[in-house]
């Protein structure tokens, strides 16, 4: 007998969104990272703007980040320096999904995006000061980090100028690290997006550098100023890294493969065998974590190979790309599944790269790239021919990078800017343009026992933008002048204007970030000031603290550049080893040499 199932009718039920409660709306904010998903969802009503505040940048919310520059390995510049972000970017008007653009996007100023090209990296010019995001479905499928002084320069590091990393327009790379518990718990967690949550989580402590215009070297940077390179024996020369499983994964020279410590700035494990001989030269080596699985791209003069790591056996296995593409930035290295794309179903197991990417085999590149554009000079070579071709041989591909028209003019949306810009940033009309300085407040001792709110009629006649910073001195700790040894007033306008001078520079700074001669200022002006009976005892314990850090700071300092200086003895020991036992080996296939040169019986 055969049972009829019963067919329930459900009714949909319907909810009023607009009715979450407050809690609710509050916590689901907290776990929006960047600001364009912040924006979209107090755009739903009344009840969700209210339930936080708008975003005041655009992509990660952390970032940009002020970093101390105090180490040697910095050059000198007036420019603060920062920690950046930015994301590869698939731009679709709603209206129309076949019209997709590729885009590198990153927030130097908060609230203001530079739109870049997504392989080459170079900005964009002539475009529309304001698009509305709300009129586009935006991917962000992979985020970025680097560091930049103010002016946008990424260039500061001191160099030691390798030729072959001359044109390189990329001199560093750049990964975020977290606290060795926040690594802990990821990792404990099984999750499989953990190098997601390395890439995003703001529990960042410091930065993983790596040095490519000084042959390689691997260091970090921690956010309170320290400086180590990652000491393993002799000197390793890396050629990149990447997250693999919540793990900083970087490669040497001959395809070992690293798994490292941030926080401790050192090798936790060896995962990989270097590559066979035949393509263990001294050439580049690139890795991509895609899918939990840690790729390698190799370059010989005209074709690239491409390797996935056995974890099991900790060796490498050449593999193809399938139906996918993969795309060589100067940034990084990431793959898309080809039919993410019109037109270019079937037409996938390509990589697409740069100029100037493997710098050892710029040469080979000269023809290919002869008479193209700067934006235009990409290549793409098929793993299943036997050379690259440019980029306009493969409409389907080329157009991924084509502007599209709605780029550079502001009809896309009723609420744009009617204004056009020759310039290179563009700003969503949802963030006010506001700039966050990463400022920490000066940690000032209780109160003393002066009456608040004293009178303060002798600083009225001050720059009227140092009054306010007297002002709150006054409120903290009273009267300040009171019994001073001043006859002019002229005089005790300038000792006020010094005293908030002071102030403003302990305010701006932290103990990493105090310079010599802020130092030297500020213990001047403090003696100036008791000298002329200022109330200001409650500032000697900040200043002698200021002057403290210096000197730990330049023993610091002391102790980077003995370890550099150690790094290049022990790489020239190593070719004097290396030299020594070349000799030997030639001595031991010559026989031995006591023995008679002629011997007639």
């Amino acid at each position: 007998m055969i049972k009829r199932k019963r067919i329930v009718k459900m009714q949909r039920r319907e909810v009023d969104w607009s009715n979450l409660p407050e809690q609710a709306l509050s916590n689901i904010s907290q776990y929006l990272f960047y600001g364009h998903d912040l924006s979209r969802f107090r755009a739903v009503c009344k009840k969700w703007r209210s339930s936080s505040n708008p975003p005041d940048r655009l992509l990660n919310y952390a970032l940009p980040l002020k970093i101390p520059k105090h180490s040697p390995v910095f050059k000198s510049s007036t420019h603060p320096l920062f920690l950046i972000g930015g994301e590869f970017c698939l731009v679709q008007p709603l209206h129309d999904s076949s019209k997709s653009f590729f885009v590198f996007v990153e927030e130097l100023t908060p609230g203001k995006l530079r739109l870049l090209h997504p392989i080459t990296g170079i900005p964009f010019h002539n475009i529309s000061t304001s698009i509305n995001l709300f009129d586009f479905q935006l991917d962000y499928p992979f985020y970025s980090t680097n560091i930049c002084f103010a002016n946008g320069d990424q260039n500061v590091f001191n160099s030691n100028g390798l030729s072959f990393w001359s044109n390189h327009p990329v001199k560093t790379k750049v990964l975020p690290f977290l606290g060795v518990d926040d690594e802990a718990d990821i990792l404990g967690s099984g999750m499989e997006s953990s190098d997601e949550y390395s890439e995003n989580y703001t529990g960042w402590v410091g930065i993983m550098v790596l040095l490519l215009d000084q042959g390689g070297k691997l260091g970090s940077l921690k956010f309170n100023g320290e400086w180590k390179f990652v000491d393993y024996g002799l000197d390793i020369l890396f050629d990149d890294m990447v997250y693999f499983k919540g793990n900083i994964c970087a490669i040497d020279r001959q395809g070992r493969t690293y798994l490292i410590n941030g926080p401790e700035s050192r090798v936790i494990e060896t995962i990989s065998k270097p590559l066979c001989l035949i393509y263990a030269s001294d050439c580049r080596k690139l890795l991509m974590s895609f899918d939990n699985k840690l790729h390698m791209i190799v370059r010989e003069i005209q074709k690239f190979r491409v390797f996935e790591l056995d974890e099991v056996n900790h060796r490498w296995e050449r593999v193809t790309l399938g139906d996918s593409i993969l795309f060589i930035s100067n940034i990084r290295s990431f793959m898309f599944d080809a039919k993410e794309f019109p037109g270019c179903e079937g037409k996938g197991n390509c990589i697409l790269f740069p100029t100037n990417s493997f710098p050892c085999y710029s040469s080979a590149d000269n023809d290919l790239f002869k008479g193209a554009s700067r934006n235009l000079e990409i290549g793409v070579f098929y793993l299943d021919q036997d050379c690259s071709q440019h980029l306009s041989t493969y409409p389907y591909l080329s157009v991924l990078f084509t502007p599209p028209s709605w780029l550079f003019t502001d009809s896309t949306s009723p609420t744009c800017a009617t204004k056009k810009s020759g310039g290179t940033h563009i700003k969503s009309n949802l963030v006010p343009p506001t700039f966050c300085q990463n400022i920490i407040d000066l940690d000032l001792n209780p109160m003393i026992g002066n009456e608040k709110g004293a009178s303060v009629e002798k600083f009225q006649a001050t720059s009227p933008d140092l009054i306010q910073v007297l002002q709150k001195l006054w409120d903290k700790y009273g009267n300040i002048i009171e019994g001073h040894a001043i006859r002019s007033d002229v005089l005790l306008k300038c000792a006020l204007e010094e005293l908030a001078k002071m102030i403003i520079i302990l305010q701006q700074n932290t103990q990493k970030t105090l310079n010599s001669s802020q130092v030297e200022n500020l213990q001047s002006t403090l003696a100036d000031l008791q000298t002329l009976n200022f109330r200001v005892e409650w500032l000697v314990p900040i200043v002698a603290k200021a002057s403290k850090s210096l000197q730990i700071r330049e023993k610091i300092d002391t102790i980077t550049k003995l370890e550099a200086t150690r790094s290049k003895l022990v790489a020239e020991l190593r070719e004097v080893e290396e030299k020594i036992l070349i000799e030997q080996n030639m001595i031991a296939a010559y026989g031995e040499i006591d023995s008679p040169l002629l011997i007639l019986d």
